[in-house]
């Protein structure tokens, strides 16, 4: 796999300074004094600077965006390597790709887009070939992993990671962007090219399907949400 001028891989240090959009585009309709103005994203100022041609824009692109890559590469492949090497292609990918993006919808639901459709390449890979899924994880790594949580939580997320594995793909990659990385069900619809009424669907079918993997492991009855299993192991 090509690098991208050098490297993607996330960045040690972070830029100087950030780079400003190319142009602003203006408005034919008069703001309204009153209305609270919207926070605009830093990640999608950035790729409008990259766009432009910022190179140091697209390398504070990757530094802030990479661990979000990259949890859920890993919670899909199971393998450090594997997320490494999505994540990588991920960020090729975004580069090359930058002058086509409209800016439609943010840059995060792009980016986990081209990472989930690149790890589920990467399952249909393995299975095409018979290889097995790996098992060097045995926690659920989370965005934020505290050394203290992660010792009281370990019975939790080795359970959650193997029921996990459980699931169909595409329903894992729901559950994974719904409950860990917090997306809405209009994300997630862009994100998977899908109805929101299937995103809920399939959110539903993963969180039952969880739930009775769960339940006989952690003695817990009706938990059937990732906050409410967190909750009761509290």
């Amino acid at each position: 796999m090509s690098a991208v001028k050098g490297s993607v891989n996330k960045p040690s240090d972070a830029p100087s300074k950030r780079g400003e959009p190319a142009a602003a585009t203006a408005d034919a309709t008069p703001a309204d004094p009153k209305a609270a103005p919207t926070p605009k994203d830093p990640l999608d100022t950035l790729c409008q600077s990259a766009r432009a041609g910022d190179r140091a824009a697209f390398d504070a692109l990757v530094l802030q965006s990479y661990d979000r890559a990259y949890t859920i590469a890993l919670n899909m492949l199971r393998s450090e390597p594997d997320a490494r090497d999505v994540v990588q292609d991920a960020f090729v990918r975004v580069q090359r790709g930058l002058q086509d993006f409209q800016g439609n919808s943010k840059f995060t639901t792009w980016l986990y887009r081209v990472v989930v459709n690149l790890c589920l390449d990467a399952i249909r890979h393995k299975k095409r070939w018979g290889e097995k899924t790996p098992t060097e994880l045995d926690t659920l790594p989370g965005r934020e992993r505290n050394p203290e949580q992660d010792t009281a939580d370990t019975e939790l997320k080795r359970a959650l990671a193997a029921g996990l594995q459980q699931l169909p793909e595409i329903h894992r990659a729901t559950f994974l962007l719904f409950e860990v990385e917090g997306l809405s069900y209009e994300e997630i619809a862009k994100v998977t090219g899908v109805r929101v009424g299937t995103v809920m669907s399939r959110l539903f079918n993963a969180r039952k399907k969880m739930q009775a993997f769960l339940s006989p492991l952690l003695g817990i009855e009706g938990s059937d949400t990732l906050k409410e299993l967190k909750e009761e192991d509290e």
